[in-house]
């Protein structure tokens, strides 16, 4: 995701998490992050990492070394793709996607993600409706789920969610929810979702990265986590 504006720290897990109280810290990264130190970060407390595959523009040039070193210096990792509707179909952008992150089922790898928010370079919505949204999101997911095992995750915001695609709980019972909320100390769920996976809370500098990069909550234990990891593909 394109790194958000800093906010504020998270606090306490609510009764949204699976583990009442428990919270894992992560990070997600892309092409504005190309340096990583892993072992740092790990050392740091981080124990999962989110790195885009695709994003808004265009592929990610770092990603097998990012996606690779975080796996070698033991935290969990995931990918994440840019969803883009104005240029392909959900399907071919789902092909795209598994292209580029091959075998998920390799014991240390989280369910991808599908990023849902705007082009910076298009109009609103990227001049796209609430339909065509929907349509994108649902060959997209159900793409990858055929071809892996597992539906991708959702990463979007609220205001993003009900203005773009008119709040639709079309994808509430068969994905999980990954919401961007910085600026605040209480997220919440939204658009029928019954409780969020995991927070975007802040942006700031995490050990082992130069540059600012977006810092991430999942609600449970480690436990927990492993069990997001793919079994199979």
């Amino acid at each position: 995701m394109p790194p958000t504006v800093a906010a504020l720290a998270p606090g306490p897990a609510s009764a949204m998490a699976p583990t009442p109280g428990a919270v894992v810290a992560g990070i997600d990264v892309s092409k504005w992050q190309p340096s990583i130190d892993w072992r740092q970060v790990r050392k740091a407390g981080y124990q999962f990492a989110y790195v885009g595959a695709v994003g808004s523009y265009g592929a990610n040039p770092s990603f097998r070394t990012q996606y690779d070193g975080a796996a070698a210096a033991g935290l969990y990792r995931g990918a994440y793709f840019f969803a883009n509707p104005a240029t392909a179909t959900g399907t071919a952008d789902a092909d795209r996607f598994l292209a580029l992150t091959g075998d998920l089922s390799d014991g240390t790898t989280l369910w991808p993600v599908l990023d849902v928010e705007r082009h910076p370079k298009l109009a609103a919505c990227d001049g796209i409706g609430p339909a065509a949204w929907t349509s994108y999101i649902r060959a997209f997911l159900a793409r990858v789920a055929a071809r892996t095992g597992v539906t991708p995750m959702i990463y979007t915001a609220a205001n993003f969610w009900r203005t773009c695609l008119q709040n639709t709980a079309a994808f509430t019972r068969t994905t999980r929810l990954w919401a961007a909320q910085p600026r605040t100390l209480s997220p919440q769920p939204f658009a029928g979702w019954p409780r969020l996976t995991f927070w975007q809370h802040s942006t700031g500098q995490v050990p082992g990265i130069t540059a600012t990069t977006d810092r991430d909550t999942f609600f449970g234990t480690p436990a927990d986590l492993r069990g997001l990891v793919v079994t199979r593909s």
